[in-house]
C-alpha cells in the first residue's frame, strides 16, 4: 500500500492510500466542481467503510458513517444545513431501521422504526409546543404507537398537551376503531371514534389539541347541545367539577372514598384537597424534579415522569421502610388504577402530575403515614438511564409469575442474587454473604443480623439504580469485562 496525490482535470483532488492505481485505505477527497468533500475510507476507488461527506464549506451539510461502495449502508448521522438531524440505521441511501430523526425546524422529533426512509413500525413521534408559564403539563404532543408509510396507524396511545390520553386504534392519523380517552382531569370514555371523534355526536379538537385556551370545555359542552350527550361530555371532562384543585387536576378518589361511610365522603375529599392544595407548590417542585432526573435534555425544559423516577422518589422518601415493598406498592397503585397486569411493573409507564399526587394519596392510606420526607440529595443518573432497556429485558429474562394475584411476571431477591451469580458478580471481593449484608443497609427487612430474607421482591429499578455499597464492590470487575458495565451500576 502507498500513499500519494492525484488532482484531476477539473481540479478535483485525492490524497490518502492507494493501491494499484486505485483508492484503497484510508483518504481524502476534494471536489473542485461542488463544495463536496470526503474523508474516509476507500475500496477499490469507492467510499467503504467508516467516513464522512460534507456537503458543503462550512460543513453544516454532511453524513458521518457507513459506507458499503458508495451506499450509505449501516449505522449513520446526516446532518442537514437547515439544523435537522438523523441518527441511526441506512440502507440503499435511505433511512432504514431504528433511527431517531429531529427536525428543528418545526420542534418535532421521531425515534423508532423506518423503511424506505419513511415512518414505519413502532415508534414515538413528538411534537414540541410554545411554552405557557405556569402550566400543570409538558407541553408537548406525544405518540407511541405503529406507523404505516408516515401515518400514525394500527394501535397507538397519545399524549396530548392538555394532559388527556388516548389509547386506542388509528387510521391514517386520525382516531378510528375502539379506543379509550382519558381527559385532563382523569375521567375517562371507552368506546368506538369515528374519523378522529367519538363516534357520533363528538368533535375532540379543541379539547385535546389547543391546550392554552381554557374555554376547550364550553365549547365541547356548545357542539352537543340539548342531545343526551352534552350531560356525558360534561361529567367526563369535568366542566361541572366541584373540586377544590380545579377541573385541570383533579384527583381519582372514588375507591378510597369508598373506605368511609356515604355521609363522610364529601368532607374527606374536602380534607384531602385542601391539604394537597396547601402543598402544591412543594410538590409540583419535587414532580419537575424527579421526572428530569436521566434526561440530558428537553427542548421544552418540561418532563413527564416515569414509574422509574416514581420509584426513585418512593426509596428517597424510604417508603419501603414501612413494612412495605417496593413491588408491593406497585401492586397496591394497580388495584386503585386498573393498570393491566404486564404493566404493572414496567418502568416505562407515564405518570402526569395528577396522577402522581393520587398515587401518594392511596399509598399513604395503604400505610397509614402522612409525613412525607419529600426532600432529598440531588441524584444525576443520566449515564444509568442509557442502559435502561437493557436492564429491562435482563430483568423480565430472570422474573417468575407471582404466586399471587394477578400473578405478573416479578422477580425476588433469591433470583437476583442468582442473576449476580450468573453474572460472575459473585466472587471472593463480594460473596453471597456480603451481597445480603450490603442491601439490607439499603433494606432492613433483608437481613436482621442472624436471617436472611430472600423472598423479599425487587423491581428493575434495582437493576438500574442498585444501592452505591454494592457498585464499589463489583464495578472493578465489570470494568474488567465492558468498560460500560459499570456505568449501568452506578446511581
Amino acid at each position: 500500500m502507498n500513499r500519494g496525490v492525484y488532482t484531476w482535470p477539473d481540479g478535483s483532488t485525492y490524497e490518502g492510500e492507494v493501491i494499484n492505481g486505485m483508492r484503497n485505505g484510508f483518504g481524502v477527497f476534494k471536489c473542485s466542481t461542488q463544495p463536496v468533500s470526503y474523508i474516509g475510507h476507500w475500496c477499490q476507488g469507492t467510499r467503504h467503510g467508516k467516513g464522512s461527506i460534507y456537503y458543503n464549506e462550512e460543513g453544516t451539510s454532511c453524513y458521518e458513517g457507513d459506507w458499503v461502495h458508495n451506499i450509505k449502508k449501516g449505522w449513520g448521522i446526516r446532518r442537514y444545513k437547515s439544523g435537522n438531524m438523523y441518527e441511526g440505521q441506512w440502507e440503499n441511501n435511505m433511512r432504514h431501521g431504528e433511527g431517531t430523526m429531529k427536525w428543528l425546524t418545526t420542534n418535532e422529533e421521531y425515534s423508532g422504526q423506518w423503511e424506505n426512509g419513511v415512518q414505519n413500525g413502532l415508534g414515538t413521534h413528538t411534537w414540541f409546543l410554545k411554552r405557557v408559564p405556569n402550566t400543570q403539563y409538558p407541553l408537548r404532543n406525544e405518540y407511541r404507537g405503529n406507523f404505516v408509510d408516515g401515518c400514525r396507524h394500527g394501535h397507538g396511545k397519545f399524549y396530548y398537551a392538555s394532559g388527556a390520553i388516548y389509547e386506542g386504534e388509528w387510521v391514517s392519523n386520525k382516531k378510528h376503531g375502539m379506543g379509550q380517552l382519558t381527559f385532563k382531569n382523569g375521567r375517562v370514555y371507552t368506546g368506538p371514534f369515528s374519523s378522529d371523534h367519538i363516534a357520533e355526536f363528538l368533535s375532540l379538537d379543541d379539547e385535546l389539541v389547543h391546550y392554552q385556551d381554557p374555554s376547550a370545555v364550553s365549547v365541547l359542552g356548545s357542539q352537543c347541545e340539548g342531545s343526551s350527550s352534552a350531560e356525558i361530555i360534561r361529567r367526563l371532562n369535568g366542566s361541572e367539577s366541584k373540586s377544590a384543585l380545579g377541573s385541570s387536576i383533579e384527583l381519582d378518589l372514588i375507591l378510597l372514598l369508598n373506605m368511609y361511610p356515604k355521609r363522610e365522603q364529601p368532607e374527606e375529599k374536602k380534607q384531602v384537597e385542601y391539604a394537597v392544595l396547601r402543598n402544591i407548590t412543594e410538590l409540583r417542585r419535587i414532580y419537575t424534579f424527579y421526572s428530569s432526573l436521566g434526561c440530558e435534555q428537553s427542548p421544552d425544559n418540561t418532563f413527564l415522569m416515569t414509574k422509574l423516577q416514581f420509584w426513585r422518589f418512593l426509596k428517597d422518601c424510604k417508603f419501603h421502610h414501612h413494612k412495605i415493598t417496593l413491588a408491593d406498592m406497585d401492586r397496591v397503585i394497580s388495584e386503585y388504577s386498573g393498570i393491566p397486569v404486564e404493566e404493572i411493573h414496567s418502568p416505562f409507564t407515564k405518570i402526569l402530575l395528577r396522577i402522581f399526587l393520587t398515587y401518594l394519596l392511596q399509598l399513604a392510606y395503604h400505610i397509614h403515614h402522612k409525613e412525607y420526607h419529600l426532600f432529598s440529595g440531588q441524584r444525576r443518573s443520566l449515564y444509568s438511564m442509557n442502559y435502561m432497556d437493557m436492564c429491562w429485558e435482563i430483568y423480565m429474562a430472570y422474573c417468575r409469575p407471582s404466586t399471587a394475584p394477578p400473578h405478573e411476571p416479578t422477580m425476588k431477591m433469591r433470583h437476583f442474587l442468582w442473576m449476580l451469580k450468573d453474572f460472575k458478580m459473585i466472587n471472593k471481593e463480594l460473596t453471597s454473604t456480603k451481597f445480603v449484608e450490603v442491601i439490607a443497609e439499603d433494606n432492613p427487612f433483608m437481613y436482621d443480623g442472624i436471617d436472611s430474607n430472600l423472598e423479599l421482591e425487587v423491581c428493575s429499578k434495582c437493576l438500574i439504580f442498585p444501592a452505591r455499597p454494592i457498585f464499589g464492590q463489583v464495578s472493578a470487575n465489570c470494568q474488567t469485562r465492558d468498560p460500560g458495565a459499570a456505568g449501568m451500576l452506578s446511581d
